[in-house]
């Protein structure tokens, strides 16, 4: 599918929005793979804009990506499809 600039960043906005509440929806997180087979068939996006969206959770700290390794991902061009995508928790303050 070619995304013209336009339709690339609504869909871009939009993919952002449907991922952080699947992978909210689970405490343990999901992995890259699972995420994006079982959303692709919802948006014409592909795996690279899958990719840049998680990365974008990364940058507005919603996510956080993780490595079989441990190691951390920030980059699109590093995540693999076995990498753990976890929701970011809010650390509780006390007053």
């Amino acid at each position: 599918f070619d995304f013209g600039d336009s339709a690339r960043d609504r869909s871009h906005q939009a993919l952002m929005d449907q991922l952080v509440r699947r992978i909210y929806a689970r405490d343990e997180g999901v992995s890259f793979g699972t995420l994006y087979s079982t959303s692709c068939n919802l948006t014409p996006a592909d795996s690279a804009l899958f990719k840049e969206v998680v990365a974008s959770l990364v940058d507005h700290k919603d996510v956080e990506v993780h490595g079989r390794d441990g190691a951390r991902r920030t980059k699109a061009s590093t995540i693999r499809d076995d990498d753990q995508i976890v929701p970011v928790r809010q650390a509780k303050l006390q007053f």
